[in-house]
């Protein structure tokens, strides 16, 4: 599903304000209703359409995510490789 621009979260939250039903207004902006109701919670929340932050800090793997990376990457070059 694509995201809603900021013009598009106001107008949701103006219909959900005015009764609108919310699978109608997903049916308008073609999203899932399941994003226009995320959207109510966390406007109800936070008083904000914006989306939640997101840090820029790298995520942290889980060590069966770091066992997938070690085995699909090759391995180190040698040393004696030839190149000069």
């Amino acid at each position: 599903m694509r995201r809603l621009t900021r013009n598009q979260k106001e107008r949701a939250i103006g219909c959900l304000y005015f009764c609108q039903r919310p699978w109608g207004i997903a049916n308008d902006m073609t999203c899932s209703i399941r994003i226009i109701e995320c959207l109510r919670e966390r406007y109800n929340a936070t008083n904000c359409t914006d989306d939640h932050l997101r840090s820029d800090r790298p995520r942290v793997t889980t060590a069966r995510q770091s066992h997938h990376l070690f085995t699909a990457l090759p391995g180190p070059i040698p040393e004696g490789n030839g190149i000069s």
